[in-house]
């Protein structure tokens, strides 16, 4: 009995301490401001006056960024990854590069 309550208190001890570890992560600010770059040169709306050129060249920049960013490891919650799904032309190969501890949040946004 001694002995399950000592794993007991073991694995409630290894998962809080997990909880904590994941609280503990931020947003990549990088990934954000390039998400909110992105939708402000959408923004005006389709009927706007938009130079699409233009936007499509901000565009190429921004998820060839985000792809380094993601390469680099610098994305690490699901909102880094939804962010960087909102930039770039995911497809579904691409979640291959997400930690499996992630997956399940990430889905959670509609992602994949």
């Amino acid at each position: 009995m001694r002995q399950r309550i000592i794993i007991l208190a073991a694995t409630v001890a290894l998962l809080a301490a997990g909880a904590l570890q994941a609280q503990a992560q931020t947003d990549n600010p990088e990934l954000e401001r390039l998400f909110k770059e992105d939708q402000a040169d959408r923004e005006a709306g389709p009927s706007a006056d938009i130079d699409w050129q233009a936007v499509s060249k901000r565009d190429a920049e921004r998820r060839l960024r985000v792809r380094e960013i993601v390469d680099k490891g610098g994305a690490t919650t699901s909102m880094d990854y939804y962010h960087a799904a909102m930039v770039g032309t995911w497809k579904k190969h691409d979640a291959l590069l997400i930690p499996k501890d992630r997956i399940a949040s990430v889905r959670k946004l509609g992602e994949l």
